[in-house]
């Protein structure tokens, strides 16, 4: 046993909307957390990297942020979510569970709206309210404020620049599409559909599973494009397995090429650190109803701002029809209002959403999900269910993924009747999937029944 340190953690009070703090001194004991650092250097080395490039490819003290917050404060943040205190959730990639005062927000801003809808836009979607919004997503992403605006969710996102993008040579007959297999089937789907509605040439680039390596996807990428390659959409948590793909190498050879690179992060906002300047990313698109627990029907486009001429005003939009002042507005969100106005009463509670993980720190966030995702990893290695996510530790964080030998949809439910354990999975032309999400509601106790469960129904 050891005793941690006081740490101010963030309560947020449903009652009256507000950031609230408390400060516990308790002690947890840490053998599940000895296991991980014995069991860490386990896992690498049951790749075949050398000791030098393991070290490299495994974050520092990957658990130095993390353990100064105690179980009983971690439990603490979980009682502010909805979410049923029964259930052992891992499907945070489907649905993360917004917390009661980010509902009681939004069912307030609704009431406001249908009580007098011209004061409550007119009000609350000013210049200097939309201004300070922006600012605050875009200190998120690391860009400036007019190259931000807001849409439905991350599909949402894509399509809306999809749609609307006026590129500065128009697409021909034969221009290539390339995207990555393991987008969402919605993505898929849409850019396939797109693509070949405007005559291009669509291609799928299949990467192994599980990669092996960073320069094993650039590889791959690198021989997938050619002359003809004009977009390139890839994602920077791939759905199917959670192998967290090299997206600024991936990005750099898309620039040099000549061709425009679309990252979807519908996986890694509010998870895994997202950085657009970093990414060199032409266009990005983000959820926050995922790692973020903020309303549904809430995302995030992001465009570079050397392409927003190219992004036109949407006329006849709602702003138009409302006589909003959408002039004094940021650039990017002035020229495709409608999502964000759309869906105001959510927009209205998604600060509440941030302000939980800015005031818990993006290092602890991301240290206490790379905590669980690594205890869960050392334990699925007594089962029968190949770990589809990569082994080196830069390719993987929030998601692993397993292939189930037996119908997932069958194994999803016996572990939700039998356990009361949520997982998310689907089927895929090479095989079922069992797809688990961590997050920082999750637990060691919430794990621990997992392997329970999986074990007696794989064994039993």
């Amino acid at each position: 046993m050891i005793h941690l340190q006081t740490r101010t953690l963030p309560v947020i009070s449903a009652a009256n909307h507000e950031m609230k703090f408390f400060s516990q001194t308790s002690s947890a004991a840490l053998s599940r957390r000895q296991l991980l650092q014995l069991g860490l250097g386990g896992l690498s080395a049951a790749s075949s990297m050398s000791a030098a490039a393991q070290a490299a490819s495994t974050p520092a003290s990957p658990l130095a942020d993390s353990t100064s917050v105690s179980a009983q404060q971690w439990n603490a943040i979980r009682a502010q979510l909805v979410l049923n205190p029964q259930l052992a959730y891992f499907d945070t990639a489907g649905i993360g569970p917004a917390t009661r005062a980010v509902l009681v927000a939004e069912y307030r801003a609704l009431e406001a709206l249908h009580t007098d809808p011209q004061e409550f836009l007119a009000s609350r979607y000013n210049a200097q309210a939309v201004q300070q919004l922006c600012n605050r997503v875009a200190s998120w992403l690391g860009c400036s404020r007019d190259e931000v605006t807001f849409t439905s969710g991350a599909q949402a996102g894509m399509e809306l620049f999809a749609n609307w993008f006026n590129f500065s040579e128009p697409l021909q007959a034969g221009d290539e599409l390339v995207i990555c297999e393991q987008l969402s089937s919605a993505a898929t789907e849409f850019w396939t559909r797109w693509g070949q509605q405007r005559g291009m040439a669509v291609k799928t680039l299949i990467l192994p599973s599980p990669l092996t390596s960073d320069a094993q996807a650039i590889d791959a990428l690198t021989a997938g494009l050619d002359q003809r390659s004009r977009i390139l959409v890839v994602p920077q948590v791939q759905y199917g397995d959670g192998a967290r793909l090299p997206v600024r190498e991936i990005c750099a050879l898309a620039r040099e090429r000549k061709v425009l690179s679309i990252v979807d992060g519908s996986l890694s906002l509010g998870a895994i650190s997202v950085s657009v300047a970093d990414m060199g990313c032409d266009v990005f698109t983000g959820s926050f109803c995922h790692w973020l627990n903020g309303p549904r029907h809430t995302g995030v486009l992001y465009v570079r701002s050397e392409l927003l001429s190219q992004m036109p005003y949407l006329s006849g939009s709602m702003a138009a029809t409302l006589d909003l002042n959408v002039a004094s507005w940021p650039a990017l969100v002035a020229r495709l209002p409608q999502h964000f106005l759309n869906y105001a009463p959510q927009f209205q509670a998604l600060p509440l959403a941030l302000s939980l993980q800015e005031n818990l720190g993006a290092n602890t966030v991301a240290a206490r999900i790379r905590e669980l995702s690594s205890y869960a990893r050392l334990q699925m290695q007594s089962l029968d269910m190949p770990l589809l996510t990569p082994v080196p530790g830069q390719m993987w964080s929030n998601i692993l993924a397993l292939k189930a030998n037996r119908s997932v949809a069958e194994l999803i439910s016996y572990l939700r009747h039998t356990d009361q354990v949520v997982a998310g999975g689907f089927r895929t032309h090479t095989g079922d999937v069992l797809r688990l999400s961590f997050q920082i509601y999750n637990s060691f106790d919430d794990i621990d029944r997992l392997l329970r469960g999986l074990k007696r129904v794989l064994h039993g």
